[in-house]
């Protein structure tokens, strides 16, 4: 792959590994470099398709690149996060959240935050993949959720899934759904 002349992935790849030690930096160092391949070889593609000259700066190329390539890749979801009971607040790790009921029965997340505060667009689905019902509550009904949703509690049945999108204007993470018309 090509690289732009001030940009060297294995330094940065060695400063994340050295600052996260452990499984979550190695994790993540490993995210890092898939995903700078993933980039140079659709950049390399694109520069053979359209005639690209490697030497030129093509850092909104590579940008452009990271769009169209996103649409196309899979994301492996952290480890599945174990609901045991209602005072569980969940971590958002990445754009999905795989949920395991592990109470004995339908549960009412009670915890403030329910999820604490992403980033400003940031989205997240959370899939429900235990036999029992998560049930999460509005910002109106429980204070502090950090949830704004359609209802005053929204239930996650099993293998199903509510999307959530951060806001920073709102300060709440805002649930996503389909316009009806």
């Amino acid at each position: 792959m090509s690289t732009h002349p001030e940009y060297d992935i294995s330094s940065y790849v060695a400063v994340i590994r050295s600052k996260t030690p452990g499984p979550v930096g190695q994790a993540i160092a490993e995210a890092i470099q898939k995903t700078h391949d993933a980039v140079g070889a659709a950049f390399n593609q694109f520069s053979a398709l359209f005639q690209v000259g490697q030497t030129q700066d093509y850092s909104a190329d590579s940008l452009a690149i990271r769009n169209v390539t996103k649409r196309f890749t899979f994301a492996d979801a952290p480890d599945i996060q174990n609901v045991p009971a209602a005072t569980y607040q969940i971590v958002v790790l990445g754009d999905w959240v795989r949920l395991n009921n592990t109470s004995g029965g339908a549960v009412t997340l009670t915890s403030a935050p329910t999820i604490a505060d992403g980033k400003n667009g940031q989205c997240v689905e959370l899939l429900n993949v235990s036999a029992n019902n998560i049930i999460f509550q509005d910002q109106g009904t429980l204070a502090g959720s950090n949830l704004r949703l359609s209802a005053n509690t929204i239930t996650i049945a099993t293998r199903s899934s509510l999307l959530l999108r951060f806001s920073s204007e709102i300060g709440d993470w805002v649930q996503r759904v389909p316009n009806v018309l």
